[in-house]
């Protein structure tokens, strides 16, 4: 299966219920729903999960529904749980380059890098960064700057961080 025909599932896990999705990138670049499910949640509360033998069984069958619907295994799956406990900023990080020289993928990692080292409260440790965009000499809204040449390479990313 070519990678723009990859099936992407997804789980959003909440309090009451847990739904699933699964889905591919059509050729006309939409969207194309293949499989659903949905089961209700138990050992969750708020955002933390209390009992997480029900939470695992729970999570199983809605992805033993999302492979009866679309007919397909699912290898992968994004996991989305939100609570009082997960907070979010947005952290800008800058590099200055040689004017000539290709941006690499050395370059990006080092903006993740910088992102990364930021002082949080106590007890917390960051979850993951999102590059939000780029921006490669005020040019902004590049979705990947590797390959471009410039004197000032940014990056915007949303730091996600929990206790």
């Amino acid at each position: 299966m070519s990678k723009s025909n990859k099936i992407i599932a997804a789980v959003d896990i909440g309090t009451t219920k847990i739904v699933g999705v699964a889905g591919r990138k059509s050729d006309d670049g939409k969207i194309e729903i293949l499989g659903m499910g949905k089961t209700r949640s138990s050992g969750v509360k708020r955002g933390v999960v209390l009992n997480i033998e029900e939470t695992v069984k729970a999570i199983h069958n809605v992805i033993r529904q999302i492979e009866d619907t679309s007919g397909y295994d699912i290898e992968e799956v994004f996991v989305n749980i939100v609570g009082q406990q997960l907070k979010t900023f947005p952290k800008k990080s800058e590099k200055y380059i040689d004017e000539n020289r290709i941006v690499t993928d050395n370059d990006v990692d080092s903006l993740l890098k910088q992102a990364l080292n930021t002082e949080l409260p106590n007890g917390y440790k960051i979850y993951h960064a999102i590059p939000q965009l780029y921006t490669v000499d005020q040019e902004a809204g590049i979705p990947n700057p590797v390959g471009m040449t410039g004197e000032k390479l940014e990056a915007q990313f949303q730091i996600a961080y929990c206790s």
